[in-house]
């Protein structure tokens, strides 16, 4: 996760009280709608976020940790969270996921790294993560749960999704690979 965690996770929650509130008014949005709402009320979370922060002698956000706070929020509503930046990247091999904050990528270029920081923040919400991606993202909706704990998928993109739990704890482990499984 960008280093604005707080911040990401105070503006996520103002969008999506104002998106159930629009719903809530039966406004009938259709997809792009949805999107469009979700990034002006994002512009007013950002607005205001400035002027709290003047009025608290700090310094706003700079433009680049702004773009990021969006991009990350953006992420979360309508992407695959942390992951998605990494299943953008066209150069992305292979992104193995053993837990929040043990994931480690596959370049194209045959570079491996450890990520630097979790792409959620505990087990919990790194299941919720796969789940959705498993509802999703998938050519065809998955169940991903103690009764199914194991799950291979292809994404809309060609990434193939891999993934096993013991759903105890935070024994949980992942694979996401754009290359394709011969039978």
């Amino acid at each position: 996760m960008i280093a604005l965690r707080d911040e990401v996770r105070a503006a996520l929650a103002d969008v999506e009280t104002r998106l159930r509130a629009d719903e809530r008014a039966g406004a009938g949005l259709t997809p792009d709608q949805i999107r469009s709402a979700a990034e002006q009320h994002l512009d007013a979370w950002c607005a205001h976020d400035a002027r709290r922060r003047l009025s608290e002698a700090r310094q706003p956000l700079s433009r680049a940790e702004e773009h990021a706070l969006r991009r990350s929020v953006l992420d979360r509503l309508f992407g695959l969270g942390e992951l998605q930046p990494l299943l953008d990247d066209p150069d992305t091999e292979t992104i193995v996921v053993n837990g929040p904050d043990r994931v480690f990528l596959h370049r194209a270029d045959g570079t491996r790294r450890r990520l630097e920081h979790p792409i959620a923040d505990s087990p919990e919400e790194l299941i919720r993560l796969i789940q959705r991606l498993a509802a999703r993202e998938g050519l065809a909706e998955r169940p991903w749960d103690s009764a199914h704990p194991a799950l291979d998928l292809t994404l809309r993109d060609g990434f193939l999704a891999e993934a096993a739990a013991a759903m105890e704890q935070s024994g949980l482990d992942g694979l996401i690979s754009p290359t394709a499984i011969c039978g």
